[in-house]
């Protein structure tokens, strides 16, 4: 599903004309903004509607870079002013949630952190933010947080992470894997938030990673692979020859 997981099969010997790139397709009937929902959950978090608003939603895994999210979130209130730190997808009364409750004690973000459980209703959680954020280190392929975030029009700020720069295009920011540098990046990405110019994340996901899009090219390489004449399109001669073959397969079937 990622540019860079097809590769790794490549270079671990799989035959090229066997293998097919498709990319992950997402819901946007689901995913999309909800401004009234993400409105009500800030109230309910004591979160202001002027608050910038950070996320990161990842299951509680140090891989997922939740320390290093919180050491950039104490270089942010330090050098841009005040935000919240959404954490989404660790329960604060497990074992991983005590330690970044503590670790946010250190770094003096009591009152700029939220951390919640995983949620059912991740389209309001997005929707409550303005930047999410993915600081993995290097395992993801397509991470499916950040094109559902972008799917509900969030901003993302990524770090170098398999197809992740590609995901975003230019509706976010790719920026290195350290503390200051994703800090600077979601000053940026605030700024750009309100600048009607620039590509609307929503769109991008829309025109390259619908469901519709990923269904047709997984017919396409499904098709590739079998050495089989794509499917005609709807309206087509063909098609509706395919719909009588198969609605006289039937009838015959249910008279034997």
């Amino acid at each position: 599903n990622s540019a860079s997981g097809h590769q790794s099969l490549l270079d671990q010997g799989f035959p090229a004309d066997r293998v097919r790139l498709v990319r992950n397709g997402i819901d946007t009937e689901l995913f999309s903004p909800l401004p009234n929902a993400a409105r009500l959950l800030r109230e309910k978090l004591q979160i202001k509607p002027s608050d910038l608003v950070i996320g990161l939603v990842a299951r509680p895994d140090p891989k997922k870079g939740h320390l290093l999210f919180l050491k950039a979130a104490s270089h942010f209130i330090k050098n841009f002013g005040h935000a919240i730190f959404l954490c989404v997808g660790t329960d604060p009364r497990q074992a991983f949630g005590h330690q970044l409750i503590a670790e946010s004690e250190r770094l003096g973000l009591s009152d700029h952190i939220r951390i919640v459980p995983p949620s059912h209703s991740l389209p309001i959680y997005y929707s409550a933010m303005n930047v999410c954020t993915l600081c993995s280190n290097p395992a993801e392929g397509t991470p499916n947080v950040v094109a559902e975030a972008m799917a509900c029009g969030i901003r993302c700020v990524v770090t170098p992470n398999g197809d992740c720069a590609y995901l975003i295009g230019s509706s976010g920011i790719v920026t290195d894997r350290t503390p200051e540098a994703i800090a600077e990046a979601w000053h940026s990405a605030a700024l750009l938030g309100n600048d009607a110019r620039s590509p609307n994340p929503r769109d991008r996901i829309g025109r390259l990673y619908s469901l519709d899009t990923m269904i047709r090219n997984s017919d396409k390489a499904f098709r590739s692979i079998l050495n089989r004449p794509t499917r005609p399109q709807e309206g087509d001669l063909g098609n509706q020859i395919c719909a009588a073959d198969l609605s006289d397969s039937l009838i015959t079937e249910h008279s034997s």
